[in-house]
């Protein structure tokens, strides 16, 4: 969208902004004025009210905590990192011209939404580790291919599969923060969570530019690789520890 504003609108780059602008003003008023709908009450008909849990203190000194906040920092890295990232790398390294790899950008953020409804769908049938092992494989393979750059074609075809798989990652890990630390934790874990990934969203995609800058813009595709590579060991060690704790704990 900001694309078409700058090349084919002589540059007014600012009715993007204005028109994203309007959009998000839009959806908020929307959330406040169905706030009344977002009231949870219990089976006598009174409000709940959530009861006050432990310390932050207390939860960040569990170590499957630290973990999940170490795997969503760098994921959100790898999910912004690439759609912020992409366009350096297509232009300067790989020289599209800017009008293909805005759309080649958008194609991925298209693919994250189509892949999000798509696991959405799905995720009652297969259940949630098929459908992670099925998000990391594109992700991870999606990833290859854009770093292989064996022409085009696989180029785009590897900036959609990961958008598709990185898609329902976060949903389904958030969602599964309550088994995984404790309900009285999962507060607490799922608050710093979106922190992370927000926060992973930002330093990776900087440090990535920087590595763009001093070593080369086709770098950038190392990076996304690496990145995709890091967030699925993590993942695995993860499980691997929550496995080894169940095992641990008495009978």
């Amino acid at each position: 969208m900001v694309t078409h504003f700058v090349l084919y609108q002589d540059g007014s780059w600012q009715s993007s902004y204005v028109l994203v602008g309007l959009v998000i003003l839009l959806i908020g008023l929307v959330i406040l004025f169905s706030l009344p709908l977002w009231r949870i009450n219990s089976p006598s008909g009174k409000l709940k009210s959530n009861s006050a849990g432990p310390p932050i203190s207390e939860s960040l000194r569990r170590p499957i905590v630290i973990i999940g906040l170490l795997f969503f920092f760098v994921y959100g890295g790898v999910e912004l990192g690439t759609g912020q990232l992409a366009n350096t790398l297509l232009i300067e390294a790989r020289n599209l011209p800017q009008a293909i790899a805005s759309s080649w950008v958008s194609a991925y953020w298209a693919s994250f939404t189509v892949g999000r409804i798509t696991m959405g769908l799905l995720a009652m049938r297969l259940g949630d580790k098929t459908l992670l092992n099925i998000c990391f494989g594109f992700t991870v393979s999606g990833a290859f291919l854009l770093f292989l750059n064996l022409n085009d074609v696989f180029s785009l075809l590897g900036l959609m599969g990961m958008g598709f798989g990185l898609a329902a990652v976060f949903p389904i890990l958030i969602l599964q923060t309550n088994k995984r630390v404790g309900q009285e934790h999962a507060p607490n874990a799922i608050g710093f969570q979106v922190g992370c990934a927000g926060l992973g969203g930002a330093a990776l995609s900087g440090m990535g530019g920087i590595f763009a800058e001093y070593v080369g813009p086709e770098s950038i595709s190392v990076f996304i690789f690496v990145g995709a590579l890091l967030t699925f060991a993590l993942y695995e060690f993860m499980i691997r520890w929550e496995v080894g704790q169940l095992a641990a704990r008495p009978q």
